[in-house]
């Protein structure tokens, strides 16, 4: 799997090389099931919402929470 990241205009690719048994076992834990992953602050003024393919939704949370990415 590759993902390109792109910060301060230049391009970072990452790659991710497993097998399917794997993530399937339980010995390669899905990026939703790492909660150190899926709650690092993201605030929406990082991204370029038009150079997503598929953008992003900004969701206002309630109360002191800021706003997130899903």
């Amino acid at each position: 799997q590759t993902i390109t990241v792109k910060i301060c205009n230049i391009d970072h690719h990452l790659v991710a090389y497993f097998v399917q048994e794997d993530v399937d076992s339980g010995k390669l834990a899905t990026v939703y099931s790492r909660a150190d992953i899926m709650h690092a602050p993201m605030p929406p003024s990082i991204f370029h919402f038009a150079e997503f393919r598929l953008p992003p939704r900004v969701v206002q949370c309630v109360g002191n929470e800021p706003q997130r990415i899903v």
